[in-house]
């Protein structure tokens, strides 16, 4: 009798590997997934196998900050961004507000983005959401601090282009 494997395991497998990456359960969790996905006789559903070949996409890690405010209002828009991106739902990755510069006191006026290739057209739309509703500019740099795209409207972030951009250049597969 087949086996079937539930949405919840692999999100609590996903966990670990965000929360504990040293971890062995992390260390052998890329290794087990793709088992589940090759065992014939496990079942799950679409939305399940969906997950997983997320959680196995290669990541891409970059940054959006607000150089044209000043740091006090970076650190508000920040904010807004980060609850427009989780606004829009889904499992991106990991999102953080984070200084810029290390040595200031600030809350954070960046955001910092790491998420499976396959959510990157998505947030980058939540950027180019942002910027339509309140105006601001913003820049989008790879995880090696080269600009991909620069944005004072939002006709100007256009979220294939971005997402080919960062994937073509920044990925680390898993």
């Amino acid at each position: 009798m087949p086996t079937r494997l539930e949405r919840a395991t692999v999100e609590q497998l996903q966990k670990i590997m965000q929360e504990q990456p040293g971890s062995t359960y992390a260390l052998e969790a890329p290794d087990v997934l793709r088992g589940w996905l090759r065992e014939s006789t496990l079942q799950m559903d679409d939305d399940t196998r969906h997950l997983i070949e997320t959680i196995l996409s290669p990541t891409v890690t970059f940054t959006v900050g607000f150089p044209e405010l000043g740091l006090a209002v970076a650190n508000q828009e920040a904010d807004r961004l980060l609850d427009t991106l989780r606004a829009k739902g889904g499992s991106f990755g990991h999102i953080e507000v984070k200084r810029e510069d290390p040595t200031t006191l600030d809350a954070g006026s960046i955001l910092a983005i790491t998420l499976a290739a396959p959510a990157v057209v998505e947030v980058t739309r939540g950027l180019r959401d942002y910027i339509a509703a309140w105006g601001n500019s913003i820049v989008i740099k790879g995880s090696d601090g080269m600009v991909v795209a620069r944005g004072t409207a939002a006709q100007n972030i256009d979220a294939a282009a971005v997402a080919a951009a960062l994937t073509k250049s920044h990925s680390t597969t898993r």
